[in-house]
Formats: structure tokens, C-alpha cells, sequence
């Protein structure tokens, strides 16, 4: 039988029983007394303290000193650890309230950080100084000192970008080939042109990569000697030159396509863009399209600029929802999409596809607005025009979203050519 931890000092005077643990013997007078309870765990030292006090004074005294002696210095190291522990806290709280010194790791990589989120997330510099982002660092790191917008913009980004560039530049010159596709365009106010060129290339592992090689502000008229020089001194730059050019993918506007001549590159119109033109061109000539069409966005630009009868066309889808009996509608009157209408481009085909998409689901709702408010809908014979150009448009459509795809490639192009084809001469007599 193992003999148990005993940590009381009453045990400098008794002595556990050998042949029965629930006793201890007196080390004075050898008297067996019980130490309480029917198990090791209800044990006690009452009876044993007791019989110390009534009986031997003397080392009752001597017991008590020694427990007396034992609390104090228990007390002194809670003591300690108490004091220690405060200390360490005002030091972890100075520690944490100190601002990073000039040179601190990790000063630098909050920084970095924070220029990389500006960088991909394409947000604004201002954004180091704004009030919420302010607060938000100083509850995250109170050490840390937001540098200006003006270090991000003249210091972090552009030192970024050259961290960027080299990397990109090591990968570009291992390309055997490089291919590239470019677009020119103007912003919304028509006061700045920009000239885009990205890399494609195939590398050692046969896997496809591309990178954003530049943008560019065109200071003067996007002529097509002009684009030209802008894109062979991009290439240059990036050390692109003489038989590793490959292909370049342009839109079809008569200035790139001249670029691309004078640059003497191999070069291919864009398929979407080529798609673009002829659907757009086509929706154009058909007067009865082109009339519905102008309804159509005279409906949404309706509700666009009005939140009330935005607020209206709501309550209408909702009551069509709550009015309608399961047991009785068919599989396209189920449920009525509480959608808000979409408003398209002109210069996007696709976009008038989706506003025409989204005005036929919405049918009944409009037809309800319309019977209840001043404004002009579709007739019968327009909404039948309108589901046959959509029926008609759909492969169309998803050409586009295919062409769209990072993984698309120029092989696509002829096939989904001939299928479009195909299906223009099946659906040819639904027209007539």
C-alpha cells in the first residue's frame, strides 16, 4: 500500500495506522485515533488536532508556530506573485502603448500590408486618413502610426510596383512567346484616352499565364501611328521584342486595327467585340426591335429615377406572390422574382439581352403598374417580339459568356462561329 502525500503539519505528530489507512497513531502517546470518513477522501485532521490540544500542549504550541510560520510565508509569495504580476502588466501596458520605433519588423509589414490592400483592392490613398480606418488601426495596433497618403502614393506603391515588375519581368522573360491583347479607350467625361496592353504566354509547366502589363495615358490623339509607338515601346520595355511577339488580340475600331499594321504584329479582332457589332448592328435595322427596345428602357429609366414607383413595383411583386394558389400554377408561373429592373448600355449588346430578360420575367408586374400608373408598356405583339429576340439572341449570349472566360481561347472562334450559324438557319423560319 502506497503511503499518501501528507502536507499538514498536524502529521509531524501522528503517524498513519499500517494496518487500517482510516486510523493514525499518536507519535507521544501512541494512541490510534480515527481520522474521519469511510474513504480517502472524506479523511480529515480534526480529530487528530483535537487530541493535540486537550493532551500534549507542548506540541500543540510547537504545531501551531509551525502552521503559523507556514501561512506567513505562503502569503509572502502570493504576495510576490501579486506584486510581479502588476509589474508585468504596467509593463505589457507600456509595451503596448509605445509607438514602434523607426526601424520595428513590424511597423514595416502593417505597412506593406496596408499598401497591398490599396494596390489590389484598387482603393483610394485617402483611405490611410480617413476616420474609420484611423480608429480601426488604433484598436488593432495602438503602437503603430499611419504614415500620410502622400508616403503611400510616392513611396509604398510605386516601391511596390517595382517589387511587382521585377517578379512579372523574370516570368515574362522565360516565355518563349508571348501573346497580347490590348484595348484603347476614353473615360466617361471623354477628358482622358487610355492604351491597356496584357501578356499571355505559356510556361514551363504548359499552364497559361497573363499579367496587366501597363495602362497608359494618351496625351494626345489615339491616332494609329500613335498606338502603334505606344504599344512596340511597351513591349520594349518589357523586353518583348523581335520573334518572341506573338498574336495581338484588338477590338475592331479602324485605329487599332491600323496600329497593329503599322506596328507590323500579327493581330486578331476581338470575337466578343466582332459579336458586339453584329448583334448590335443587327437589333438596329429592325425597326419593330428597335421601337421596342426604346419602350423598354423608357420603363426602366421610369422606375430608375423614381424610388416611389420603384417602392410601387415592389409591393406589386410581393402581392402577385401572396395572391397566387400552388396547387393551380404551372411550372413558369410559380413564383414571381421580386428582382429590380436592369438598365442597359447601348454599346452592349448584352446588357439591352439582360434589360429584356429581366422586363419579361417582370411581365405581370409591369402589367399591373401600367394599368394603375401614367406610363407607356409594351403591347402584346411587342412582348411576343421581345421573347422571340431573346429566344433568338440566347446562344448569342452565351458565346459571349464563354469568349469572357479567363480560360477562353482562339480556338473557340470557328467553331462557336458555326454553331451560331447553324442555329440562325434553323430559327430562320419562326421569323418569316
Amino acid at each position: 500500500m502506497s503511503t499518501p502525500k501528507l502536507s499538514s503539519k498536524i502529521w509531524n505528530f501522528f503517524t498513519i495506522n499500517a494496518e487500517d489507512e482510516s486510523k493514525a497513531n499518536c507519535d507521544v502517546c501512541n494512541k490510534r485515533l480515527t481520522r474521519g470518513g469511510r474513504n480517502a477522501r472524506s479523511y480529515g485532521t480534526s480529530a487528530l488536532i483535537n487530541h493535540l490540544r486537550s493532551f500534549h500542549h507542548s506540541e500543540y504550541d510547537e504545531y501551531t508556530r509551525s502552521t503559523e510560520s507556514h501561512k506567513r510565508k505562503r502569503d509572502d509569495e502570493e504576495d510576490s506573485k501579486r506584486k510581479h504580476s502588476k509589474q508585468g502588466n504596467l509593463d505589457y501596458f507600456i509595451e503596448k502603448m509605445t509607438p514602434f520605433g523607426q526601424n520595428d519588423p513590424r511597423k514595416h509589414a502593417i505597412t506593406k500590408s496596408i499598401g497591398e490592400m490599396i494596390a489590389v483592392d484598387m482603393q483610394p490613398f485617402c483611405l490611410v486618413e480617413d476616420i474609420g480606418f484611423t480608429r480601426l488601426m488604433k484598436v488593432l495596433e495602438p503602437r503603430y502610426k499611419l504614415p500620410s497618403a502622400m508616403h503611400f502614393s510616392r513611396t509604398i506603391i510605386p516601391d511596390m510596383y517595382l517589387s511587382v515588375k521585377a517578379i512579372i519581368q523574370e516570368r515574362v522573360d522565360k516565355a518563349l512567346y508571348v501573346c497580347f491583347t490590348s484595348d484603347a479607350w476614353t473615360s466617361d467625361n471623354n477628358l482622358h484616352a487610355f492604351l491597356s496592353l496584357t501578356a499571355h504566354w505559356i510556361d514551363s509547366n504548359w499552364e497559361r499565364q497573363y499579367a496587366f502589363l501597363q495602362l497608359r495615358l494618351l496625351e494626345v490623339s489615339h491616332t494609329g501611328e500613335m498606338l502603334a509607338a505606344e504599344l512596340l515601346s511597351i513591349m520594349e520595355e518589357w523586353k518583348v521584342v523581335g520573334d518572341r511577339r506573338g498574336i495581338l488580340v484588338r477590338d475592331n475600331g479602324s485605329n487599332m486595327v491600323k496600329a497593329a499594321r503599322v506596328a507590323k504584329l500579327s493581330d486578331l479582332g476581338c470575337y466578343i467585340h466582332t459579336l458586339q457589332l453584329v448583334v448590335g448592328e443587327s437589333l438596329k435595322t429592325q425597326k419593330a426591335v428597335r421601337d421596342a427596345i426604346a419602350i423598354a428602357r423608357g420603363i426602366v429609366s421610369h422606375f430608375r429615377h423614381s424610388s416611389k414607383a420603384t417602392a410601387h413595383l415592389k409591393r406589386i411583386q410581393e402581392s402577385l406572390n401572396s395572391n397566387r394558389t400552388d396547387d393551380v400554377l404551372d411550372v413558369t408561373d410559380q413564383v414571381h422574382p421580386a428582382h429590380r429592373l436592369i438598365q442597359d448600355v447601348p454599346t452592349r449588346w448584352n446588357s439591352t439581352y439582360y434589360m429584356l430578360e429581366r422586363l419579361l420575367e417582370q411581365k405581370r408586374a409591369i402589367g399591373v403598374y401600367s394599368q394603375e400608373a401614367d406610363i407607356k408598356s409594351l403591347t402584346a405583339n411587342q412582348w411576343s417580339l421581345v421573347d422571340k429576340v431573346l429566344n433568338t439572341l440566347k446562344p448569342f449570349e452565351e458565346q459571349t459568356k464563354q469568349a469572357s472566360l479567363a480560360s477562353s481561347h482562339a480556338g473557340m472562334i470557328i467553331p462557336g462561329v458555326r454553331l451560331l450559324e447553324r442555329y440562325l438557319q434553323r430559327t430562320k423560319k419562326s421569323w418569316r
